[in-house]
């Protein structure tokens, strides 16, 4: 129903009425969210399956990562292509957007993390070396080597499993393969505070309504754990070993 094969990301309109999911189909299926029902044609056009998707905080665009290595933006009304967003050298595996919606940040296989500028589809800012992959290489959620690297290097050692924009626009935060986290200033793009240490994959992350802490995720030995730190990278608290 809806899609055909597994669904990889979903996500909720702005006014809380529609819902965007996206699939190894390589397609899109916008929901109504009261009738519980699909448009009648998906959002297509993928050469790979898609990884990832985001709703513009203000409604009117969707953008959405691709093992194709491309960030494809689309208009939220129509379902029309808006823009196709290249450099990545690997699969795209998450999006976000700014809280104003003129950029989006996208995370790739390839180390880097791309700040793209919406209207003209202009790459602002890389950030990282790029790594060149293979066509469609399939996601490993589960690798990764540990990174010493220090806060100066200003850079993932490995893919870039998840990005995130602060409420206010003024950080970003980035989870890697690398076992660590970065916040990022968005003023200058200089790594503002690093969270390593963790034996395992940092996969996903969360900034509170508010903008003072990020929840993430961390695999080690194939167990999830999950941690709560405030947006200048102390007190961090381990919430899956922490006592209620």
């Amino acid at each position: 129903y809806g899609h055909q094969g597994n669904v990889s990301s979903i996500a909720w309109s702005p006014d809380g009425k529609r819902i965007l999911s996206s699939g190894w189909a390589r397609q899109l299926q916008v929901w109504d969210a009261q009738t519980r029902t699909h448009s009648s044609s998906a959002i297509s056009g993928y050469e790979g399956d898609v990884t990832a998707v985001a709703w513009s905080p203000d409604g009117s665009k969707i953008a959405s990562g691709s093992f194709d290595r491309k960030v494809w933006i689309w208009d939220a009304q129509t379902g029309t292509k808006f823009q196709t967003l290249k450099g990545h050298t690997g699969g795209v595996y998450s999006v976000a957007w700014s809280p104003d919606s003129s950029q989006v940040a996208s995370a790739s296989q390839d180390r880097t993390l791309r700040i793209w500028d919406v209207q003209t589809g202009v790459n602002l800012v890389t950030l990282g070396e790029a790594v060149p992959l293979p066509p469609f290489e399939n996601i490993r959620w589960g690798e990764g080597t540990k990174s010493e690297a220090p806060l100066e290097k200003n850079a993932h050692d490995q893919s870039v499993q998840s990005v995130g924009w602060s409420p206010d626009g003024k950080y970003l935060a980035s989870a890697s393969a690398d076992h660590t986290l970065r916040i990022w200033d968005t003023s200058t793009w200089e790594t503002s505070a690093l969270l390593k240490g963790h034996q395992g994959v940092v996969s996903s992350l969360s900034w509170s309504p508010d903008g003072t802490k990020i929840v993430f995720l961390s695999h080690r030995d194939g167990n999830p754990e999950l941690y709560i730190i405030d947006a200048d990278g102390t007190n961090l608290i381990n919430v899956t070993n922490h006592p209620a």
